[in-house]
């Protein structure tokens, strides 16, 4: 469509007011001769690609604003068409066209500004209608942008689906009411149950028969997102994650050890919470929290006595880097009794 405008300009261009200013030279008459030639072309592209889209997705404000311009465009291309046609007496038919194009623009700029083509109710009334047929499912409706973008009509079709009684709708109206940001309302919908199946399935606990901790799955589900996981996804065919969180007392290590913690990496800790810290409580600040993360992350490169030992360094590669930067990165508050990472 952009090319169809800047061709549309160096047509008038070449025409300009009149005869006299008009450009007279072979090349560029041929040149401008073809490109009127090639507006409807580009036109019907603009088209047929917008009308893919829209059966796809429906309508939204912006694909509503494309499919106006689409249509100056192809008016502008049917002109130029039949101006073509009247031989020697193309330029004056062509600025007759223009002309006529640039009424049709200013009824159309006062149209849109009207009641009567609301872009906002249109995309509203594309998406409820593709929700309603079965086309659309909770998580592909634009319910941040009817709230915060499609005006009053937004925010009647929100009070439309929440008169639906659906339940999955109903929680996710709930998180659009709630969240303070974008972000947060759509990474809301990768938590809950889905989000702490897949990181169960993405990480493996070591030793073998581990527990989770109390909390500690349900906040790694809400500080890693699905993409974040994707390196720790289960091989093909089944099996364990990729991605190892070893379990570890740390402080029975560092009462053998007369206080060091050899070859381990101090990652998280058994019991943790969120928010500001607490008397007797530590806070693992961004430079802390990225020195841990890189320390876990590195750990199974160092650790190479023995295959069983090895193995579980390995996974912890991904599983401590990958868990302990978001962790700690917040500004969780930790106690100093002993989970950890060796």
């Amino acid at each position: 469509m952009a090319t169809a405008i800047a061709a549309i300009g160096l047509i008038s261009i070449v025409a300009d007011e009149d005869d006299v200013e008009a450009a007279q030279g072979l090349i560029l008459t041929l040149s401008a001769r073809g490109l009127m030639a090639l507006v409807p072309v580009l036109a019907g592209l603009a088209i047929w690609a917008l009308a893919l889209r829209i059966g796809q997705y429906g309508w939204t404000p912006e694909r509503v604003a494309a499919s106006a311009l689409a249509v100056v465009v192809a008016g502008y291309g049917l002109g130029y068409l039949a101006a073509l046609g009247l031989g020697g007496r193309w330029r004056a038919a062509l600025r007759r066209v223009n002309v006529a194009m640039a009424l049709a623009i200013l009824a159309l700029a006062v149209l849109w500004l009207s009641p009567g083509l609301s872009p906002e109710a249109i995309a509203v009334r594309s998406q409820l209608a593709r929700f309603e047929a079965g086309r659309a499912t909770v998580a592909q409706l634009p319910l941040w942008e009817m709230k915060h973008d499609w005006g009053l009509a937004g925010q009647r079709g929100l009070e439309r689906l929440g008169a639906r009684d659906e339940a999955a709708l109903a929680e996710r109206l709930q998180q659009l009411a709630t969240a303070e940001g974008r972000w947060q309302f759509e990474h809301a919908a990768e938590t809950g149950a889905p989000a702490l199946d897949r990181l169960r399935a993405a990480v493996t606990l070591w030793p073998a028969g581990a527990a989770w901790p109390e909390g500690l799955a349900e906040t790694l589900a809400g500080d890693l997102r699905a993409p974040d996981l994707g390196g720790c996804a289960a091989a093909a065919g089944g099996g364990s994650g990729r991605c190892a969180l070893v379990l570890a007392d740390l402080f029975a290590a560092s009462a053998r050890t007369g206080g060091g913690f050899p070859e381990c990496g101090r990652v998280f800790q058994r019991r943790w919470r969120a928010g500001p810290a607490a008397a007797g409580e530590r806070r693992l600040g961004p430079g802390r929290a990225d020195r841990a993360g890189r320390q876990g992350h590195g750990l199974g490169g160092r650790d190479d006595r023995g295959a069983a030992r090895g193995g579980a360094g390995d996974g912890l590669g991904d599983g401590a880097g990958a868990a302990a930067g978001p962790l700690a990165g917040r500004h969780r508050a930790v106690t100093a009794s002993g989970l950890g990472v060796c």
